[in-house]
């Protein structure tokens, strides 16, 4: 790690030498062509090391470092015989880029033994105050007071969010001895308070003036860091650290903006190529330059995450719609909700497939099996009955929609238009260009309805009810935003199809359907029929001439899904169809939803007790059995074919669709 060396060598020595003593790594190496640069290194996405151990030897493992898994739920692990490398090239990192550091400290990381974070701060300063405990969190008083009586300088390693939450409670500026020394790293993932980089970064030269301040970047699955000199600027890695750029699409070398992949050769004992899920760029002077997280594929169903929702982009409400009112109630008149109904279904029967694909952006096939569904199913008798259910209407409704189906969208825009309502929208940029259209022609029909993408507009406006959908944190802060509307929220659900292995050109049509997109998609496929796979394959291209492309799934994921069959299941492939069998025991993170997966089963009774702790988190069972399931195993059970043709009037997700929109007392009335 001293004496130097050709590191393309080294490289090319470790991969082969990890490819005979890394079981699950040999394994995967034949998605790789041959290798002959250490570019070319085929990368591990950090996923996988939730899942598998990836470690380069047989002996027990002695130490066994963990991700914080406070997303997902599951924890990666970093198996080590020990970390005699680790340490010594975690020292000499920190001296080449910080220099020699204050032996007294104060911790705001994990004092936990399989934090990596934790040990490499304890390996700098022994004699650290652990300021962060697992039970409480920052030890505000112990904290404040060890900063107040420095009379040393102090090095403070800490989080962005223990550092977020300590300043909650420093009253005044405290002034450190000279040569202390504060290293920030993490962000706030899973964590409720959040600040933005440039107020972190504010807050720590206000609060604790004169005291350095130096960024770190590292994770649990490397064994090796980079260092920034000051917050904000550009991490540098080690020479034995090799930093590369990758198109999350493709997976292949990116020039300016891409995935950061680490070819870390200090992880000798475990694997040394990892795909990281963080952009970045890279610089002349190889400093990285962090971008923040790369975007999720969305998981099958109707969520919008709290950074889309409020990060979209501008179409604002018509001038003098967004006033403040106070809440008001209206009484239906039916005779009035049926005119206005009738108005606007004839609106939408005489949509142009081609306009309405061209705004969606979706192939045209998908959109016309959409308009033909809304035509056959949406009547004016089906929306003044919902309604007649209990006759009363907020006066404004919000309505947060996410990137779904575009048919429930008509729906619930139909119903809320027919009862009288005044309708403001607030839609994600890849609908926004079709909501918008459908919104201006209704309003020139008199109809009262608005679209914003601007949070503050949306936020500004009067609601007495907002319907949203979207992910469980999102319902949550659309709730904390309006604590006086009632909110009828629609958060994280999928859909499952269970078969036994008959009728596959009806669950194709469920699968391949709006492109997979929509709560009633089936995410799992779970079958008593141990050759399902090569069938289904042929049933989804054999409907793939009526319902073109497969389901989408971002390509970065695909490369996991695909890792994970191949060493747990089975990957079957058929043109640019793919189906992923894995075993039960192996339920990928909630954001991998975005493909099917093949779950076997030896019999139906075995399938339905798998399935039942799942019963909270359904939308849609397709049912492809004989034998009927517990009729209280899903919101909405249905048969084959007939997952994403929902009859309406109907209950969404278990939920009266008109009901859901309105207090209970006035349910009641």
């Amino acid at each position: 790690m001293t004496a130097g060396g050709d590191f393309n060598t080294l490289a090319l020595e470790l991969y082969r030498w990890q490819l005979r003593h890394n079981k699950e790594y040999s394994q995967l190496s034949v998605l790789s062509p041959e290798v002959t640069h250490w570019s070319e290194i085929p990368a591990v996405p950090v996923e996988l090391l939730r899942y598998h151990r990836f470690s380069s030897f047989e002996a027990p493992s002695q130490v066994i470092f963990r991700t914080s898994g406070t997303t997902t739920g599951l924890r990666g692990e970093h198996h080590m015989l020990n970390t005699e490398l680790y340490d010594q090239g975690a020292l000499l990192q920190l001296h080449a880029q910080i220099g020699p550091l204050p032996q007294r400290g104060l911790s705001l990381v994990s004092p936990s033994p399989d934090s990596s974070l934790g040990h490499m701060c304890r390996l700098f300063v022994p004699n650290l105050v652990e300021g962060f405990s697992l039970k409480n969190g920052v030890e505000h008083p112990l904290c404040i007071q060890t900063l107040q009586r420095a009379k040393e300088p102090l090095f403070i390693p800490g989080t962005a969010f223990a550092f977020a939450e300590l300043f909650r409670k420093i009253q005044s500026p405290i002034t450190l001895p000279e040569g202390s020394i504060l290293m920030l790293t993490g962000g706030f993932k899973g964590h409720a308070v959040q600040l933005s980089d440039q107020e972190l970064y504010e807050a720590i030269h206000h609060l604790l003036p004169g005291c350095r301040a130096v960024g770190e970047y590292g994770m649990s699955e490397l064994s090796s860091q980079l260092w920034s000199h000051e917050l904000g600027g550009h991490f540098y890695p080690p020479p034995w650290l090799k930093v590369l750029l990758t198109d999350p699409e493709t997976g292949l070398r990116a020039k300016d903006v891409g995935l950061l992949r680490f070819i870390d050769l200090a992880n000798h004992q475990s694997i040394m190529a990892i795909e990281t899920n963080d952009l970045g760029r890279i610089h002349d002077d190889g400093g990285v330059e962090l971008l923040g997280r790369a975007p999720r594929s969305r998981a099958r169903g109707c969520s919008i995450t709290v950074e889309e929702l409020h990060g979209m982009a501008a179409t604002p409400l018509s001038q003098g719609q967004a006033t403040n009112t106070k809440p008001q109630w209206l009484d239906i008149d039916l005779i009035a909700a049926e005119e206005r109904a009738t108005k606007i279904l004839s609106f939408i029967g005489q949509l142009d497939p081609q306009v309405v694909a061209q705004r969606l952006q979706l192939p045209l096939p998908h959109v016309i099996f959409g308009l033909e569904y809304l035509n056959k199913n949406l009547s004016v008798e089906g929306a003044v009955s919902l309604l007649s259910s209990a006759p009363v209407a907020p006066f404004s409704t919000g309505m947060v929609m996410a990137d779904g189906v575009f048919t429930a969208g008509v729906e619930w825009i139909t119903l809320i238009l027919s009862a009288g309502s005044r309708l403001i929208l607030k839609t994600e940029p890849s609908s926004v260009g079709f909501y918008s259209f459908l919104l201006d022609h209704l309003r020139e029909l008199g109809l009262p309805c608005y679209h914003t993408a601007q949070r503050e507009e949306f936020q500004a406006v009067q609601l007495e009810s907002i319907l949203a959908f979207g992910t469980d944190a999102t319902i949550e802060q659309i709730a904390a935003e309006h604590p006086e509307s009632h909110l009828c929220g629609f958060g994280s659900r999928f859909s499952v199809a269970a078969t036994d292995g008959t009728q596959l050109d009806r669950l194709a049509e469920d699968l391949l359907a709006y492109q997979g997109k929509g709560c009633m998609s089936p995410s799992w496929i779970l079958s008593t029929d141990p050759d399902i796979g090569p069938k289904l394959l042929e049933a989804l291209h054999l409907k793939n001439q009526l319902l073109p492309q497969a389901p989408l799934q971002n390509p970065q994921e695909r490369r996991v899904l695909r890792a994970l069959a191949l060493l747990n299941g089975q990957l079957h492939t058929s043109g640019q169809h793919e189906l992923y069998e894995l075993p039960s025991s192996i339920i990928p993170s909630v954001h991998l939803l975005s493909a099917p997966l093949l779950y076997l089963f030896k019999n139906r009774e075995e399938l339905e007790a798998w399935l039942t702790p799942y019963r909270d988190q359904l939308s849609t069972l397709g049912w492809g059995f004989e034998a009927q399931p517990d009729p209280h195993l899903a919101p909405r059970i249905v048969g084959l074919g007939e997952m994403q043709h929902p009859r309406f009037p109907r209950y969404h997700d278990g939920v009266h669709m008109w009901d859901s929109l309105l207090p209970p007392h006035l349910r009641e009335q």
